[in-house]
């Protein structure tokens, strides 16, 4: 994988005294590539006969490359988190995860809702350690549990019932950190000034670092150019 900055430039962003706004695009930059497909080898009846996977989806129209997570690093003493950051879900659908790929506080209270008539489970993992963060059993349709995610980094989510089934979430200390949209897009507001590392990470990709300044009432753009 290559990835590069390719832009740095400013423009008019909020009007929060002292802070800026990164944003930016990701475009891949290769043929795009083919849908993967996920075998079904149970619950046909539910679950279809196949899936496609949501590990590297780049739009056909714009090239952008959606479910990277990009992170503001380095931000001194953060403010607490507002009561609506403390709640995110997580949807098992169709056999499948969804959201794919999002982003929490530390502290947040993850709902975990079976939408399916069928059993499935929610196995996490703290990576890169594998450690097992909660399993649990959601047999039951509409059967909803809820849990605090305690451990910054990155969790692995998964289904032992359905082995295709996964997704990601990003547990951070702060929220400066945003997911890249179906067309690419990301856009990280509130940043205070400073000189800082933009950490871009993607399941299929890995991680790099970029360094970026954010000065009060700009856009510091910086864009990505991503090749396989």
């Amino acid at each position: 994988a290559v990835l590069g900055v390719i832009a740095a430039t400013s423009a008019q962003g909020p009007a929060v005294p002292g802070t800026g706004t990164v944003v930016g695009a990701i475009t891949f930059t290769d043929p795009l590539p083919k849908a993967e497909k996920l075998l079904v080898n149970q619950n046909a009846d539910i679950c279809g006969v196949t899936k496609v996977s949501q590990a590297f989806l780049v739009s056909p129209k714009t090239k952008g490359l959606r479910n990277m997570v990009l992170s503001v690093e380095g931000v001194a003493n953060p403010p607490e988190p507002q009561q609506a950051e403390l709640h995110v879900r997580i949807a098992q659908q169709k056999c499948m995860y969804e959201p794919h790929v999002q982003v929490a506080r530390v502290g947040t209270t993850l709902e975990i809702v079976n939408v399916d008539p069928i059993l499935h489970n929610i196995h996490t993992y703290l990576e890169p350690s594998k450690r097992t963060i909660f399993n649990i059993a959601q047999p039951i349709q509409n059967q909803a549990n809820k849990i605090v995610l305690k451990d910054e980094g990155l969790v692995s989510v998964k289904c032992d019932v359905h082995n295709w089934m996964s997704a990601f979430i990003v547990v951070t200390k702060h929220s400066y950190v945003a997911v890249s949209d179906e067309n690419g897009l990301f856009r990280i507001a509130n940043v205070p000034r400073g000189r800082y590392k933009l950490r871009a990470w993607h399941e299929e990709l890995g991680s790099i670092d970029k360094e970026v300044t954010v000065v009060p009432g700009m856009e510091a753009r910086v864009n990505f150019e991503i090749g396989k």
